[in-house]
């Protein structure tokens, strides 16, 4: 009989303390993965404010282009811009007189992306490029959130 007495309490503290592994193994586990959404979260958020300066930077190229397409060959609209907590970098690339390229690379912390877009002069005269205007990603507009 005493024997038995003996075993059982040696197993109830056995079972506690595979309670208390197990519930601080959940805690652990519950820890790591909160940790990990707050890293993804953090990104994600630079990630959009990113694209969201890159998209500005072709509004603001497609604004002065918009005025005066001469200015596609002006070295100083393809300089870096600041804004807060991000920038972004415009390179123009004329294609003839009625066709220039641009790209906006927006940068927000770690995080780059980049746009192109092709912008065409209606009012220039010259050659048409059939090959620009069936491409599928020059058949909708952008849209930046300002």
């Amino acid at each position: 009989m005493k024997n038995k007495l003996r075993h059982k309490k040696g197993f109830a503290l056995v079972s506690v303390l595979f309670i208390i592994a197990a519930i601080s193994l959940m805690l652990g586990m519950l820890i790591q993965i909160g940790g990990q959404r707050s890293f993804t979260s953090r990104k994600l958020v630079d990630q959009v404010k990113a694209l969201a300066y890159a998209e500005a930077g072709i509004v603001y190229a497609y604004a002065i282009l918009s005025t005066d397409f001469d200015q596609r060959d002006n070295a100083s609209l393809s300089a870096e811009t600041s804004y807060q907590e991000g920038s972004f970098d415009l390179t123009l690339t004329p294609v003839s007189n009625k066709y220039v390229i641009v790209n906006s690379v927006g940068k927000c912390g770690d995080a780059l992306r980049a746009v192109e877009i092709l912008i065409d002069d209606e009012n220039a005269g010259g050659p048409q490029f059939p090959d620009y205007s069936n491409m599928e990603g020059f058949n909708y507009a952008v849209l930046s959130g300002g």
